[in-house]
């Protein structure tokens, strides 16, 4: 009797240890959620008013919402609207761009997203860090090394 009374107490304490860390995750995602679609919603109702309501916080929070699901036809879609109807800076939709196809692996179009931002913000350190890995990531050292020293010299100033 003694013994199924410990192996019961055991149990529940086993079960409300994997429970409680289930639940925190659980609530942290599900509140996440919730504030993304009441920004969702704030950003759509202002949207149908004022086209050019998107701002770069909201613009940041949207694309990583996005970004971290993974869900990057959808981040190409903001991109792609945010290019039509904001005033957002295009050298931060360029970069934007560059790091849905640098994440999927099209290293080419990602270089030429870099380059588009670099030749709006020449010293973007985000980009040219950015431009930099894919380099060397495509074998081109010495246009890595250059951008690199680039960087340095900007980090100097």
């Amino acid at each position: 009797m003694v013994n199924s009374i410990f192996l019961f107490r055991l149990y529940v304490l086993a079960f409300l240890l994997f429970l409680i860390p289930l639940s925190f995750f659980t609530t942290v995602q599900l509140l996440s959620l919730i504030r993304m679609i009441l920004k969702y919603n704030i950003f759509f109702n202002d949207f149908s008013h004022n086209f050019q309501v998107l701002d770069v916080l909201s613009f940041k929070d949207i694309f990583n919402f996005h970004a971290n699901r993974k869900q990057w036809f959808l981040c190409v879609s903001l991109i792609d609207l945010s290019f039509h109807y904001s005033n957002l800076d295009t050298d931060l939709l360029y970069i934007s761009l560059a790091y849905s196809y640098k994440t999927n692996s099209f290293l080419s179009i990602a270089e030429y997203y870099y380059l588009k931002a670099l030749s709006i913000s020449p010293s973007n350190i985000v980009a040219l860090k950015s431009l930099a890995i894919i380099y060397d990531q495509l074998g081109k050292r010495e246009k890595a090394l250059s951008l690199y020293d680039k960087i340095s010299s900007l980090h100097l100033k």
